[in-house]
This record gives C-alpha cells, sequence and structure tokens, in this order.
C-alpha cells in the first residue's frame, strides 16, 4: 500500500491506488476484452470557412440544398472513421488532420454534436500520430482533427467528380 508521500509525489494525492489510472484520457486496452470494441465520442461538425464554395458548388451542382450535402458527407465520415483500424489507416490523414485539429479561427460549426465511434487501436495511432503518445490530449480533439481531414478529402473529390 503506498504512502501519501509517495502519492503525493506521483501526482496522485488524494487518489487511493488504482484511482489514479481512471482519470487518464485514455485506458490501458487490456488486451482481448478491447479488441473489436470502438470507442464512443461525441464531436462537433466543424469545417474550415475556406471549403463553404465547394459545398455550395456540390449542392447547386446535384440539385440540393447545402444541409443535405452536410449531412450526407457526416454520414460517409463517421462511416470512414469507424472503418479506421490501425496506423497504416491513420497515417495518410495525419498531416491534414494535425492541422484541423488546432484550427480555432475561420472554422463554421454545423449543426448539433454528433456521436462517433472509433476503434481503440485508431484512437491510440492518432494519438502517438499527432505526437500525444501519453494521449493527454482530449480524445474528441484528436477525433475530430481526423473526422475533419476525411470529410475535407470527401469535399475536394466531390468537387474534382
Amino acid at each position: 500500500m503506498p504512502t501519501a508521500d509517495t502519492a503525493e509525489m506521483a501526482g496522485n494525492a488524494g487518489k487511493r491506488e488504482g484511482e489514479a489510472d481512471r482519470s487518464l484520457s485514455i485506458r490501458p486496452l487490456g488486451g482481448p476484452v478491447a479488441i473489436g470494441k470502438k470507442v464512443k465520442l461525441v464531436l462537433l461538425y466543424r469545417l474550415p470557412l475556406t471549403l463553404e464554395p465547394d459545398l455550395a458548388d456540390i449542392a447547386a451542382r446535384d440539385g440540393v440544398t447545402m444541409e443535405y450535402v452536410l449531412a450526407a458527407l457526416a454520414r460517409q465520415g463517421r462511416e470512414r472513421l469507424r472503418k479506421l483500424a490501425s496506423e497504416t489507416d491513420v497515417r495518410h490523414l495525419t498531416e491534414e488532420a494535425a492541422g484541423f485539429e488546432r484550427l480555432t479561427e475561420g472554422i463554421k460549426v454545423i449543426g448539433n454534436p454528433m456521436t462517433v465511434y472509433v476503434r481503440p487501436e485508431a484512437l491510440e495511432a492518432m494519438h502517438r500520430a499527432a505526437g500525444d503518445p501519453w494521449c493527454s490530449l482530449p480524445r474528441a480533439t484528436v477525433v475530430g482533427g481526423y473526422f475533419t481531414a476525411i470529410v475535407a478529402r470527401l469535399i475536394k473529390a466531390r468537387r474534382a467528380g
């Protein structure tokens, strides 16, 4: 049993043994129990304002409203986010996502917060790729950057096609 001095030195003053682990952003996976389970997060649907003209062009070309295009992109983005399974899947989005997760100006928040699901191994890979191996950044911030990168790529693909 740790003494009060060792708990304070570890930065866990006032916590009993084992409680310190519960406050981490992401808990250790614990082996086979976590495989296949997804992490549930709530994100804001944010897009850079620079993509708004492309969204308007897509809506006009397809003869639908901007809200319809945004909802379709959110649905496809969530689907692709769920399919990310490893560091290899995450790596190709990392550069673009890093710019979006720190973006605070020139963004548009669209609609209400939404629930997304991410595989634990993909979430860990996102944190490592973001230069956060200790997973200290908020999970929704990191995943939100990747979600925005996915949607931005979907917009660019639709604009080209």
